[in-house]
């Protein structure tokens, strides 16, 4: 894992992704958020994420679609979901589902975990 992961939290929420942004940051992340599409994938290209967290429910794409061309854009981004929908784990083979509310150490948790594996597989 990188010393200082680079994370990008994608929701239209405001709040939401700025919370996030804000609680990773103070556990030494490097986080940023974004509120729609293009931007996501405006600072995927700029930023190069760790990993990419996105809302299941954004308005104006798909996630599906938007977890395609982050990947395509960021090969090494890996990208987790989350949703309020109790079904979401169904939607996208191989791809975390958390559940909204996200509670911070459940997502470092989360993200941490995602990181030392794709580090070990690299090995």
């Amino acid at each position: 894992m990188p010393l200082t992961p680079k994370v990008l939290i994608v929701d239209a929420e405001h709040l939401t992704a700025d919370s996030l942004a804000l609680a990773l940051t103070k556990k030494g992340f490097d986080a940023l958020a974004a509120y729609d599409a293009p931007t996501a994938l405006r600072l995927a290209r700029a930023e190069k994420p760790d990993c990419a967290i996105l809302d299941l429910a954004l308005p104006d794409t798909d996630a599906a679609e938007l977890a395609s061309r982050i990947s395509e854009t960021s090969p090494q981004t890996h990208i987790l979901l989350m949703s309020v929908h109790p079904d979401a784990a169904d939607f996208l083979q191989g791809v975390e589902v958390l559940r909204k509310p996200v509670q911070t150490e459940q997502l470092i948790a989360t993200i941490k975990a995602l990181m030392a594996s794709a580090a070990d597989a690299t090995t």
